[in-house]
């Protein structure tokens, strides 16, 4: 998650749409005030795109909610943005000023595809079966909706689609006035087999119609069809 007061935007990341390449691209363009949060993992790549590391991720004092001040003793640490920190959660720890002002952009992908990429990424280290982590999975993990909606709207600016992810990226830093083409490092993709592999190739119809029953909000709204 990134809040670029350099150039004005901030970037949701969601689930298995590219975030953490999008990162390690953006990363290196932010300005010494932006807001970078913690990247684990990926040295190699981070040493050749000129990663600065991880800024200003901890919540200002005067930010902190009611809730957060409960969950210091639970958590044995200060309230900060996470990679994956929602909209709304972002919205309500950041200045008014700055969240109606900055250009909001999060990416979305078809529910399939990107749980088919999900399950071969967490799963790189258990060898759970689709319908093992389908049931140890909870709903709001396995759909991206709730990362940039809030009471059922969305509260980005723009949704962006991964299906034409280097048009988006083109449009988005010529949007905000980036110094050079957003490149795309390959950050996750190794854990999902190297051969082309399809939804179809990787779900059951039961499963399927899982995925659909929960991703039904973002694939009303974007097209998508399961």
């Amino acid at each position: 998650m990134i809040i670029s007061h350099k150039y004005k935007f901030i970037f949701i990341k969601t689930r298995k749409t590219a975030g953490t390449s999008m990162e390690l691209a953006i990363g290196p363009m932010c300005g010494a005030d932006d807001v970078v949060t913690y990247l684990g993992g990926h040295d190699d790549i981070k040493e050749a795109v000129g990663w600065s590391g991880a800024q200003h991720h901890k919540i200002p004092v005067t930010r902190w909610t009611p809730r957060d001040v409960a969950k210091i003793p639970l958590q044995g640490k200060l309230p900060d943005f996470h990679s994956h920190s929602p909209a709304s959660f972002v919205r309500d720890h950041i200045d008014p000023e700055v969240w109606n002002s900055y250009y909001k952009i999060c990416f979305e992908r078809h529910p399939l595809d990107r749980i088919v990429s999900q399950y071969f990424w967490n799963t790189r280290e258990t060898g759970l079966t689709v319908d093992q982590y389908l049931d140890q999975a909870e709903d709001w993990r396995l759909s991206n909706w709730d990362m940039y909606a809030w009471r059922g709207r969305v509260i980005v600016d723009h949704v962006a689609r991964f299906e034409n992810i280097q048009e988006e990226l083109d449009a988005f830093a010529d949007k905000v006035g980036l110094p050079d083409r957003i490149e795309l490092p390959r950050a996750k993709g190794e854990h999902r087999p190297k051969k082309k592999t399809t939804p179809q190739d990787v779900l059951s119809s039961e499963q399927i119609e899982r995925i659909a029953i929960t991703c039904a909000r973002e694939a009303r709204a974007f097209g998508y069809t399961i």
